[in-house]
């Protein structure tokens, strides 16, 4: 009988011993910008920051993104992502208009501008790198992925 009392006993001191390192641990989960995620209003502005840098066809704008109705946290970096998106699927959806009008300096622009947006490490580094694979196929003809791409990923509009 006596073993259940240590048993016990090393119980309640090794809760006693971990207390101190887990109200510690709990004390890092503030909300604070520097954990990663950020509010809608840093999302927007990294976003438009972004956005400012990738130009995009001629008459094509990226527009507004609309609040969500409850707050939302976003990961650091997840306004770039989102705005090199757009960029891709604008220039996706320009080759492909450039293509089946035959206008190939159209195409060859926006050909140029989606290896642009190549170059950027989000996509550079990327698993499989799928954008690259879908240029090149372009690139010999075969416009299948670009059209999957627009049709599944790319907003309306544009």
């Amino acid at each position: 009988m006596r073993r259940g009392r240590d048993t016990t006993r090393t119980a309640r001191t090794t809760a006693l011993l971990l207390l101190p390192l887990v109200l510690v641990g709990l004390t890092g989960c503030t909300d604070d910008s520097d954990d990663g995620y950020v509010d809608f209003a840093a999302y927007e502005q990294e976003f438009h920051d972004y956005a400012e840098r990738l130009p995009l066809p001629e008459g094509d704008s990226y527009g507004e993104l609309r609040p969500p109705e409850e707050p939302t946290e976003y990961g650091v970096d997840a306004g770039r992502v989102l705005a090199l998106s757009y960029y891709t699927c604008f220039w996706t959806r320009e080759y492909l208009r450039a293509h089946d009008d035959g206008d190939v300096p159209r195409r060859d622009r926006a050909e140029g501008r989606l290896a642009d947006g190549l170059k950027d490490p989000m996509i550079k580094y990327s698993v499989g790198n799928p954008e690259r694979e879908a240029l090149d196929e372009a690139r010999l003809g075969d416009l299948t992925k670009f059209r999957q791409e627009v049709a599944a990923n790319c907003p309306e509009g544009s």
